[in-house]
């Protein structure tokens, strides 16, 4: 499993203004339209330029792209370009917020010193560890990461290396039930994009926003990769070669078994279909 972002102890720099974010985007031809203004400036236009006023853009290419607007002019205001569709994607839906459960874990984050902490509860205590499962389960526990596995080398590097150009959707809310369709726009956001601009958007929020404060959940909105499953795609010959090193310590797990048989009933790809138990988070 992979993450998209983290809670480091440290601020991040201030929100983007919301009007540069949710303004209408100024299109190609009005970009084309004010670069002929300004002939001489040659150089690439940032990707977040065609979200700012018309007068800031006209300021940059007079500059030759030394003058920024002030949001942006800050060396931790990033972009990439999921975000920035992203944005734009707010921007047509008419959302002006994040959704309610992002609000309240802002909420939570900026309250509490203590992120298990829980309002409501006298007291709360972490999982219990253990270097097994019991035969029979009776309460949750937290079994240790696995020594020697390939699996220790999945990165976001690595599959931002082996499955950049995979395709998939990128939602607020995930995963989505059927009540969900009826709620707020905020709620139903998705985007697509492949999993490189994901790594990349990620990596992103982490560098700008890691504290997740309340007032840049506009200018940083917050989309979740769920159920990816490379192993039935592109990374079929990884899963071929690794796929019993899932297993965890002390549980037996007879899933395999019972997708060969079935399999074999309807004279089907049995590994196929056990990949897709399997799924990047």
């Amino acid at each position: 499993v992979f993450q998209g972002s983290s809670r480091p102890g440290v601020a991040g720099p201030g929100p983007v203004g919301e009007m540069s974010v949710l303004g209408a985007p100024l299109d190609d031809d009005e970009i084309e339209e004010l670069r002929e203004l300004f002939p001489e400036y040659t150089g690439d236009l940032p990707e977040e330029a065609r979200y700012w006023p018309r007068s800031d853009v006209e300021l940059f290419l007079g500059s030759g792209g030394q003058l920024r607007p002030k949001e942006t002019a800050r060396p931790g205001a990033e972009t990439c370009a999921l975000l920035s569709r992203l944005r734009l994607k707010l921007a047509d839906d008419g959302v002006d917020g994040p959704t309610a459960e992002y609000r309240s874990l802002c909420r939570h984050l900026s309250d509490r010193q203590l992120l298990e902490s829980m309002p409501g509860l006298a007291e709360t205590a972490p999982v219990a560890k253990a270097a097994k499962a019991p035969s029979v389960l009776t309460s949750p526990i937290v079994l240790p990461s696995r020594k020697g596995v390939r699996a220790e080398a999945w990165t976001m590097d690595f599959w931002r290396s082996e499955c950049g150009a995979d395709w998939w959707n990128f939602r607020a809310r995930s995963p989505m039930f059927e009540g969900d369709a009826r709620g707020s726009a905020a709620d139903r956001v998705c985007v697509d994009g492949t999993i490189e601009e994901y790594v990349d958007y990620a990596r992103t929020l982490h560098k700008a926003d890691p504290s997740c404060q309340a007032d840049s959940a506009v200018a940083y909105p917050r989309v979740s990769l769920d159920g990816w499953s490379p192993f039935a795609a592109s990374c079929r010959a990884l899963f071929e070669a690794c796929w019993k090193e899932f297993r965890l310590p002390g549980v037996r797990d007879l899933t395999a078994r019972w997708v060969r048989m079935f399999a074999s009933i309807f004279n089907m790809d049995w590994l196929e279909f056990l990949s897709r138990y399997f799924k990047i988070s």
